[in-house]
């Protein structure tokens, strides 16, 4: 919409784009069925502070009590192979924390081996869910795709190489910019991607820094729950609920 408001003269749009803007902040369906007459209600003057107060009253309403029903949905049940990721993540946590403890020039550590495998399934499981999400992408959201696919083989070998960050953050910005991908279609809704994109922001930014430090230095920090433990748990929540959420239904040729 905002291209379409640059075809506009200057002086229209300084009067009227800040409305317009507010129209965006309703749900899909609703601006599907009403932004053709809510444009023509607003074009012809300017709304006051207070008429503005009440489009964005009306927009949190329609977003908490929709009675415009969205596109049908078809569920994809790969979601539940994410959340099975999950449940395995969680297991190989509880293997790790509870493997032989060793100790070297920097300190003691836990040898958390023996949870490589189940890891791995893990990895597997959220590989092929994030697959499917990138299956639904439309054929032009290139960088999505590219991001999703890169993101499936760097799962696939993560679990050898947890403690090498830059694979992490290829990791964590791969499904970022796949979530962002998904939103745009209509795939995912703005609180799905922007829950992913929020929660491994800081968990990237981290991973670049340690990237170019001492590679003990993690292990010092003791940052793994920050940089590892909530992101990666997150990203196999996030793309289940995604999928089980489905994608718009299309309609019959």
């Amino acid at each position: 919409m905002s291209r379409l408001i640059s075809l506009y003269p200057r002086p229209w749009r300084d009067r009227y784009e800040d409305e317009f803007r507010l129209i965006s902040l309703y749900p899909r369906p609703w601006r599907d069925r009403y932004e053709d007459e809510f444009r023509v209600l607003i074009s012809g003057r300017q709304p006051s502070t207070r008429e503005r107060l009440d489009i964005v009253r009306g927009a949190i309403d329609a977003r908490l009590h929709p009675q415009v029903p969205g596109a049908p949905r078809d569920a994809d049940r790969f979601g539940f192979a994410a959340l099975a990721g999950l449940a395995a993540f969680v297991a190989a946590l509880v293997i790790a924390a509870n493997g032989p403890v060793h100790s070297d020039a920097y300190g003691t550590y836990r040898d958390g081996s023996a949870a490589v495998p189940v890891m791995m399934v893990a990895t597997f499981l959220l590989s092929i869910s994030v697959f499917r999400v990138v299956m639904q992408l439309p054929t032009t959201a290139i960088v999505g795709q590219s991001a999703g696919v890169l993101a499936c083989v760097v799962l696939l070998f993560w679990p050898l190489m947890f403690w090498v960050m830059p694979v992490g953050v290829v990791v964590l910005v791969s499904v970022m910019l796949l979530a962002v991908s998904a939103h745009r279609p209509g795939i995912w809704p703005m609180w799905l991607s922007g829950a992913m994109v929020a929660v491994l922001t800081i968990p990237a930014g981290l991973m670049a820094v340690l990237a170019v430090l001492p590679w003990y230095t993690a292990r010092e920090l003791n940052l793994n729950m920050l940089i590892l433990v909530g992101p990666m748990a997150a990203i196999w929540l996030l793309v289940g609920i995604g999928l089980l959420r489905g994608v718009p239904r299309r309609p019959a040729p």
